[in-house]
C-alpha cells in the first residue's frame, strides 16, 4: 500500500530540512506558507523541531489578501510598508515558503497596477540583500501550486500535476549531475552556442567558458559562501551565462505561460546584441505586456539559460524548468551563474520542451531530449 499524501508530505519535510537545507541545532527558521498548504508547513514545522532548531510559521490568508487587492486602492496599498520581513531577515537563519495562492482566477480583474504597489520591489531587493549578507539558506517549493482550483483555472489534470511534482521532489543529485555534467563539460570547451525553437527561428550567442551551474537541490557550505544560497524545489536545473551582448536572432517558446488563470501561447522574442528588441505572442500578447514593469520594456536583455535534467518531472504544468530536455532563455541577473549582470529587477523569459540546442555544432539538446 502506497503512501497517504500527508506521509509523503512528512517525508519530503525531513529530506528537505536535514539534506537540501542542512538545519542545525539552535538555527531559526521562518516557514513562509498561504493558508492552503498548512498542512504541509506543519510537516516542515515538526521536522524543524526534530533536528533541535526553531521554526516560526508565517501565514498569508489568501482571502484576505483578495479583498485587500480588490477593494483598497493603489495609493493604500503602497503606503501599507512591510517591515517584518526586514525583522525576519535579521533574524532567520533559514527560510521556506511554499507556492500560492490556491485560486488564480481572482487576479483575472485585479490590475497590474494594484500587484505591483502590493508587491514592493525596491523593499524586497532590500530583504534580498539582507538574507545575502547574512547568508540566510532559502528554498521555495512549487508543488503546493497543484490545486483544485489551480488545475480547473489551467484545464490541468490535478492527480497528474500531483504525483509529477511531487515525483520530481524524489530525483537525487547524483541523477542531476550524471545528466549535467557531459552539458557542463562541453558548454565550458565550447565557443559558439545556437538554440533553435521547433517553429525554426534561431537564437546563437558565444560561451565564455564559465562554468555551468546545477541547481540539485542541496545547499552546501560552497554554494552559500560563494553568494548561491538559494535552491528551488523540484531540483534538477542548469544555469549558465553565455557572453553578455552576444546574443542574436530570434527565440520562440513553445511552453505557454500561466498568467492570473489563462495561457499566455506562442511568446517570441527578436534579440540584437543581447538586447530584446521586439516581443510577443500568439496568443495573450496584451497579457504578457501587462504583466512587465513598463519601465522594463526598453531595456530587457537576455542575459543567462537554463537546462532541465531532472529525468522526473514533466513539462506541461506550472513549473517546467527542470523537467529534462527543457531549456529556458531568461533576461535578469546572471552574476550567481558567472556573469556581470545583477541588480536588474527584471524578469522575462519563457521555456521550449521541442527545442535543439548545439554547441559548436554538436548537438547537446535534441528537440527536448539531451542526446550527450
Amino acid at each position: 500500500m502506497g503512501m497517504t499524501l500527508q506521509e509523503q508530505y512528512a517525508k519530503i519535510a525531513e529530506n528537505v530540512v536535514g539534506k537540501s537545507l542542512g538545519v542545525k541545532p539552535g538555527e531559526q527558521v521562518r516557514i513562509w506558507t498561504w493558508d492552503h498548504s498548512l498542512d504541509v508547513a506543519g510537516e516542515f514545522f515538526h521536522a524543524v523541531r526534530k533536528r533541535g532548531a526553531n521554526p516560526v510559521i508565517q501565514v498569508n490568508l489568501a482571502d484576505q489578501y483578495y479583498r485587500g487587492l480588490r477593494e483598497l486602492d493603489v495609493r493604500t496599498l503602497k503606503a501599507s510598508k512591510d517591515r517584518f520581513n526586514r525583522a525576519f531577515a535579521n533574524a532567520e537563519d533559514v527560510e521556506i515558503s511554499f507556492a500560492g495562492p490556491r485560486d488564480p482566477g481572482v487576479f483575472k480583474d485585479i490590475p497590474y497596477d494594484k500587484m505591483r504597489a502590493d508587491w514592493d520591489q525596491k523593499e524586497n531587493r532590500a530583504v534580498e540583500n539582507i538574507t545575502k549578507r547574512r547568508q540566510v539558506r532559502r528554498t521555495y517549493l512549487s508543488f503546493t501550486q497543484a490545486t483544485p482550483e489551480r488545475a480547473r483555472a489551467y484545464g490541468l489534470d490535478l492527480h497528474e500535476w500531483q504525483e509529477s511534482a511531487l515525483g520530481a521532489l524524489t530525483a537525487t543529485p547524483e541523477e542531476f549531475a550524471r545528466a549535467a555534467k557531459p552539458l557542463q563539460e562541453a558548454l565550458r570547451r565550447g565557443k559558439k552556442g545556437v538554440l533553435r525553437s521547433a517553429d525554426g527561428s534561431e537564437l546563437r550567442f558565444d560561451l565564455a567558458g564559465r562554468k555551468a551551474v546545477l541547481d540539485d537541490g542541496v545547499l552546501r557550505k560552497q554554494d552559500v559562501e560563494r553568494g548561491d544560497a538559494f535552491v528551488h524545489l523540484p531540483a534538477g536545473t542548469m544555469f549558465f551565462a553565455p557572453k553578455e551582448g552576444s546574443f542574436e536572432g530570434r527565440i520562440s517558446h513553445d511552453l505557454p505561460q500561466a498568467s492570473r488563470a489563462r495561457w499566455i501561447k506562442g511568446v517570441w522574442s527578436d534579440v540584437d546584441g543581447g538586447k530584446v528588441t521586439r516581443f510577443g505572442a500568439k496568443e495573450l500578447e496584451d497579457e504578457l505586456r501587462a504583466s512587465i514593469e513598463p519601465k522594463d520594456l526598453k531595456r530587457l536583455r537576455v542575459s543567462y539559460l537554463s537546462v532541465g535534467v531532472n529525468p522526473l518531472a514533466h513539462a506541461g504544468f506550472l513549473d517546467n524548468q527542470m523537467a529534462s530536455g527543457v531549456i529556458g532563455v531568461h533576461c535578469g541577473d546572471n552574476d550567481t551563474f558567472g556573469g556581470r549582470i545583477k541588480g536588474t529587477d527584471t524578469n522575462f523569459g519563457g521555456f521550449s520542451a521541442r527545442a535543439t540546442f548545439e554547441v559548436d555544432g554538436r548537438t547537446l539538446v535534441g528537440e527536448g531530449r539531451i542526446l550527450v
